[in-house]
């Protein structure tokens, strides 16, 4: 028993988990690929704006008829997620009014609060 009390004082210099111990927070993950989008951004940003209620797929259907052979079907899904992205950004504006799309709004309260 003693030797198993002594060897705890150093275990965690051995890289030992100690049960105090909270694991290290990741950086979140960046993207992987190259943007397939990085050309039409612009365009596909005022498609959105002008018409809201269109869905993702209305939008890239009509990318494919305008620049036929460029973006293939597999793409829709990376178009849907900046589609949420955009609508997210939206839906701040109209809550929480002309903040800036990057601030939270715990962040606005803080700022506003001091």
């Amino acid at each position: 028993m003693e030797q198993f009390l002594a060897g705890l004082r150093t275990a965690w210099r051995e890289d030992e988990v100690r049960p105090t111990s909270k694991p290290k927070e990741k950086a979140p993950r960046g993207r992987r690929r190259p943007d397939p989008f990085v050309t039409v951004t612009a365009l596909m940003r005022e498609w959105f704006e002008a018409e809201p209620w269109r869905t993702s797929r209305e939008l890239f259907e009509r990318l494919q008829t305008e620049q036929p052979g460029v973006f293939p079907d597999g793409q829709l899904r990376t178009l849907q997620r900046r589609l949420k992205e955009w609508r997210r950004e939206m839906a701040q504006k109209m809550v929480f009014g002309g903040e800036a799309a990057g601030e939270t709004p715990e962040r606005a309260l803080i700022s506003a609060n001091t």
